[in-house]
C-alpha cells in the first residue's frame, strides 16, 4: 500500500474512540428528538452513517495490518512475495468490502421502508385519534344544544311574553307600516283612521316600550321598523293637526310632544338599523317639512347621501334633495337636474314602485321657471296636471295622490311678492308673461275641474 494510502486509513490508537464518540453522540441527540418531528429524520441519519462507520473502521484496521507487516519484512526477495501476497488478501478484502457495502445499502433501503410504515402506522393512529375527538365534539354539542332548548322551554313557560317574541315583533311591524306607510305627504291622513287602528298603535307602543331591557340585535329590522312606524304615526298626527289648526283656529292646535316623539323614533329606527333607507327618507322629510330649526337641514342633507349611497337607484332621496337644493340654497339648476333623475327611475324607494310623478314635474317646472326657462316651465306644469285624468291605473293613482297637494302649491307659486322683503311665488314670471299666461290660465281651470 503506497505512503499516501496509509497516511489517510491509518490512525493512531484512539481511532475507535473517535469512530465510536460521534455515534454516540448522534444517538444522545436521538434520544433527545425521539418524540419529536426531529426522531425519524435523526434515525435515517443513523442508518445511514453506519456504512460509513463500518467502512471506516474497516479500513483503520486494513492500514494498521498492513503497517505491521511492513516493518517486519526484513528482505527484498521476501518482501516481493509478502507484497504479492498482501495484493492478493487486499483484492479479496476489497471484494469483502465491495459485499458488505451492498449489504450495507440494502439494509438502509429496508431501514427506510421500516421508517415509512411506522410513520404510516402513527399517521393512520392519529387519524383514529382525531376522529374520536370529532364525535366527541359533536356529542357534546348536541348534549349542550339539548340542554340550551330545554332553558329556552322553561323560560318561555315561565315568562310567556318571551315565546316567539321575533314572530310579535314581525306583526307589529307589519301592522303600523300599513297604517303609516310613510311620514310623506301622501300618507294616509291621520284623521281618516279608524280609532281603533290609532288605539292599537298606542298598545303597540306601550307592548314594544317594555321589551326595551332585552338586546333585541338579532331582531334588530324588525325593532327598527316599529319605531319607523312609531315616529311615523306621530309625526302624520302632527301634521294633520296642524293642518287642520291653520285652516280653523277653533280646532285643537298640535301637541309639540307628538312632533318630539317623531323626531325620537325615528333616529331610535335609524340607531337600531343604520341601512333602514325608508326610515332615513322619512327622517329627511320631518327635517323638511315638519321642523327645519337647529341642524335639520344639515342632517337632512347627510341623509339624503346616505339613502342614495345605500340605494342609489330610487326616486325619493333625489325628490328630498331637490327640495332641500331649491327651498334653502337656491340651486335650482341642481335641483332641476335631481328631479330630471328621478323622473328616470323606475322604483320611490327599495322595492316600491315609482310615484310622485305629477309631484316632480310640477316641483321642476318651478325649478325651470326660476332658471328663467320658461318653456321648459309651461310643458313641465301642463305635464304635472294634465287636460284629463290619465286612464293607465298606476298613473291615476299617482295623480289621485298628488292633486290634492298641488291645489294648495299652485296657489302659493302663482302669488305676486307680498311686500317688498318677501319673495314672490316660483311660477309668478311665468303667470306674467305675454306669451305664457294664458296656458297658466288653462292649468288653473284645469285645477278647478279635479
Amino acid at each position: 500500500m503506497a505512503g499516501g494510502v496509509l497516511g489517510f486509513y491509518v490512525l493512531d490508537g484512539q481511532a475507535w474512540l473517535w469512530i465510536i464518540v460521534p455515534f454516540v453522540a448522534l444517538l444522545a441527540v436521538i434520544w433527545r428528538w425521539r418524540r419529536s418531528f426531529f426522531g425519524p429524520v435523526a434515525w435515517v441519519l443513523v442508518g445511514m452513517s453506519l456504512p460509513a462507520i463500518v467502512l471506516a473502521g474497516s479500513g483503520w484496521w486494513e492500514a494498521n495490518q498492513g503497517v505491521r507487516l511492513s516493518v517486519v519484512t526484513p528482505r527484498s526477495g521476501e518482501l516481493a512475495g509478502d507484497v504479492k501476497d498482501k495484493l492478493e488478501a487486499y483484492e479479496k478484502r476489497a471484494d469483502d468490502l465491495e459485499k458488505l457495502l451492498s449489504l450495507l445499502v440494502a439494509m438502509t433501503a429496508v431501514y427506510g421502508i421500516a421508517l415509512g410504515l411506522t410513520a404510516y402506522a402513527q399517521a393512520r393512529d392519529s387519524a383514529d385519534k382525531l376522529n374520536r375527538l370529532i364525535d366527541e365534539t359533536t356529542r357534546i354539542q348536541n348534549a349542550a344544544g339539548q340542554q340550551v332548548h330545554e332553558f329556552v322551554r322553561q323560560v318561555e313557560s315561565r315568562f310567556p311574553i318571551l315565546a316567539d317574541l321575533a314572530g310579535g315583533l314581525r306583526h307589529m311591524g307589519a301592522t303600523v307600516a300599513r297604517l303609516f306607510p310613510d311620514i310623506d305627504w301622501s300618507a294616509a291622513d291621520y284623521k281618516s283612521l279608524h280609532p281603533q287602528d290609532k288605539q292599537e298603535v298606542l298598545y303597540f307602543e306601550r307592548a314594544f316600550a317594555v321589551l326595551e331591557p332585552f338586546n333585541l340585535r338579532a331582531m334588530r329590522k324588525e325593532a327598527s321598523e316599529i319605531y319607523h312606524g312609531l315616529g311615523n304615526f306621530y309625526g302624520v298626527k302632527y301634521r294633520t293637526e296642524k293642518e287642520e289648526n291653520e285652516k280653523d283656529t277653533s280646532k285643537p292646535a298640535p301637541i309639540e310632544d307628538d312632533k318630539e316623539r317623531a323626531r325620537f323614533y325615528l333616529d331610535k329606527s335609524l340607531t337600531v338599523d343604520g341601512t333602514n333607507v325608508a326610515a332615513m327618507n322619512d327622517r329627511t322629510f320631518f327635517a323638511l317639512n315638519i321642523d327645519s330649526s337647529g341642524g335639520e337641514l344639515k342632517k337632512a342633507e347627510q341623509l339624503c347621501a346616505t339613502s342614495l349611497k345605500l340605494d342609489p337607484k330610487q326616486q325619493r332621496a333625489r325628490y328630498n334633495l331637490a327640495y332641500l337644493e331649491h327651498t334653502v340654497h337656491s340651486n335650482y339648476r341642481l335641483s332641476n337636474d335631481l328631479l330630471t333623475e328621478a323622473l328616470a327611475k323606475t322604483k320611490w324607494q327599495l322595492d316600491e314602485p315609482a310615484r310622485r310623478r305629477y309631484s316632480i314635474y310640477y316641483n321642476r317646472a318651478c325649478a325651470r321657471c326660476r332658471m328663467g326657462d320658461m318653456d321648459g316651465a309651461i310643458i313641465d306644469l301642463e305635464e304635472a296636471i294634465p287636460a284629463a285624468m290619465p286612464s293607465e291605473a298606476a298613473l291615476k293613482k299617482q295623480f289621485v295622490e298628488d292633486i290634492a297637494k298641488l291645489k294648495d302649491a299652485v296657489k302659493d307659486d302663482l302669488k305676486a311678492p307680498q311686500a317688498l322683503n318677501q319673495p314672490e311665488g316660483d311660477l309668478y314670471q311665468l303667470s306674467i308673461s305675454d306669451r305664457y299666461r294664458h296656458r297658466v290660465e288653462e292649468v288653473k281651470a284645469r285645477l278647478s275641474r279635479y
